[in-house]
């Protein structure tokens, strides 16, 4: 929320781009959406999402007949030629959901649910799926980047850095890593760092202004159990709950890669950044990392983004003393780790994956116990079920992370393998007795 002077200045830095918003181009991008696109659009809604201050449901418009079809279509044509957002669709009502044993005494205790108009919502993703193939035909992205993109996944940054820790031990160089915390990076980021990002990257005409016009004049208001309070503006952040924030928010993000050094590697998963490096010399080390830090908390700072020195770490993947090498963002130093969780995958110094290992079983034992709970023979669920729920609870924590335990003892595999082999028997998910009864 921004008082009105601040408003009114963070209008006329938007205007000021789109002043030099390209020319209009006659290419896919900028024509007018087909009613194939409407449709494919639809299918892809949630239909059970809740509805906005509208009140129009998803179900509503995925029964909608062909004649409403091609009515909604031509208001979508017609809002994206002239780049202009109906402001209904810019109105998102916000509801507190308490967070799970926290005080409700405490503003840090709710999580904000944004709910925001479903036609908004059909538009916004005809509007994803033209601008994700512009960006990624072009090769906007780099490599590094893996979070909300086709065909990459978490585990494909994991592999990255372990793979380039393993290649420089056997070089008998040191491996060190930077894993940094971005402060609300969804919430922070400038709407007009959003929009230089798309000026570089040369998004065409129509899209640019539509997206300039979707950013701004956005509102909202919280329902409490009162009623609704006044409505507020929002000048900074992607908008919580569009599925245009993902791919809006990378567009920002891919500009890290031309910051850091070429001799420092860089992983990008939303706002979960890793960045490291290898060598022999540990000053020449802290130097290319201290610069490469530098580089990125002033991308971020442009950006309205601040990075966490309390929540970020350094590991360094060597059983040497490392106790002078010290990092530092701005002026707060960084904490020097043995172990730090990344993207679901606990890495330790050594690579001995025994912490990740000993995480795993116990979070599957929790699992286990909660399918032994659904196999009882008084309450017992059908076994298609209880294998639905193996595969998605006990299977699915196993699997993740096996392509990156290379180098696992023999001791830590049985513990691996035990992880999920309590689930196995027939019987439990038949709800057969444990054990012989006599009867």
């Amino acid at each position: 929320m921004q008082r009105p002077a601040t408003a009114s200045a963070h209008t006329c830095r938007l205007q000021a781009l789109l002043e030099h918003s390209p020319p209009p181009l006659a290419g896919n991008m900028d024509m007018d959406f087909t009613l194939a696109e409407l449709k494919a659009a639809v299918s892809l809604v949630n239909k059970k999402s809740s509805p906005g201050p509208d009140t129009v449901t998803c179900t509503a418009i995925s029964n909608l007949d062909s004649n409403c079809l091609h009515a909604v279509l031509d208001i979508y044509n017609s809002s994206w030629r002239q780049g202009a957002v109906p402001a209904w669709w810019k109105l998102a009502q916000v509801v507190p959901i308490l967070k799970p044993g926290k005080h409700p005494s405490q503003l840090s205790s709710f999580r904000p649910i944004a709910l925001t108009s479903c036609l908004g919502k059909v538009l916004e993703r005809m509007v994803l799926h033209r601008l994700e193939w512009w960006l990624e035909s072009r090769g906007f992205f780099p490599q590094e980047m893996t979070g909300f993109r086709r065909h990459r996944s978490s585990l494909d940054s994991v592999l990255e850095l372990v793979t380039a820790v393993q290649d420089a031990k056997h070089q008998k160089r040191i491996p060190m890593a930077v894993f940094l915390d971005v402060k609300r990076a969804y919430d922070t980021i400038s709407h007009t760092s959003v929009l230089h990002a798309l000026l570089q990257a040369g998004v065409p005409h129509n899209a640019f202004r539509w997206i300039a016009d979707f950013l701004q004049g956005r509102r909202i208001l919280i329902r409490t159990a009162e009623g609704d309070t006044e409505e507020f503006p929002v000048t900074q952040g992607v908008p919580q709950g569009s599925v245009l924030s993902s791919l809006l928010f990378n567009v920002v993000m891919a500009g890290l890669k031309n910051c850091i050094l070429r001799t420092v590697s860089l992983s990008i998963y939303a706002d979960d950044i890793c960045i490291w490096t290898s060598g022999k010399s540990r000053p020449a080390l802290r130097q290319r990392l201290q610069r490469s830090l530098e580089a990125i908390d002033t991308h971020l700072k442009q950006a309205g983004m601040d990075i966490s020195a309390e929540k970020s770490a350094v590991l360094p993947f060597t059983r040497k003393h490392m106790q002078r090498f010290q990092l530092y963002i701005g002026t707060r130093a960084l904490t020097q780790v043995t172990y730090h969780r990344f993207l679901g995958v606990i890495l330790d110094s050594n690579l001995s994956w025994k912490r990740h290992v000993t995480h795993l079983e116990a979070r599957v034992q929790r699992w286990v116990n909660v399918i032994r709970h659904f196999a009882g023979m008084r309450w017992r669920r059908d076994e298609h079920d209880l294998l639905m729920l193996h595969n998605a609870l006990v299977r699915a924590s196993v699997t993740y992370s096996l392509p990156v335990l290379h180098g696992l003892s023999w001791t830590h595999w049985s513990m691996d393998s035990r992880a999920e082999t309590p689930c196995a028997p027939c019987t439990q998910l038949e709800g057969m007795p444990w054990c012989p009864t006599g009867r």
